[in-house]
This record gives C-alpha cells, sequence and structure tokens, in this order.
C-alpha cells in the first residue's frame, strides 16, 4: 500500500514542482518585489 502510493506522491511532487518553479519565475520576472 506505502508502494503504491509513494509512486503517484513522487510525480504529483515533481508535476507542483516544476509548474510552480514556471510561474514563480514567470510572475518575478512581470512583478519584481
Amino acid at each position: 500500500k506505502i508502494d503504491e502510493f509513494e509512486e503517484p506522491l513522487t510525480v504529483k511532487v515533481t508535476f507542483t514542482d516544476y509548474l510552480a518553479g514556471k510561474v514563480f519565475t514567470e510572475q518575478k520576472v512581470i512583478k519584481p518585489l
């Protein structure tokens, strides 16, 4: 059960990190604080 949950968790984290990184970088460039 843990192995099955660990796989999707890693994929979700990677996907979120990629999306968050792009959005964060884009937002930072568009709106420098």
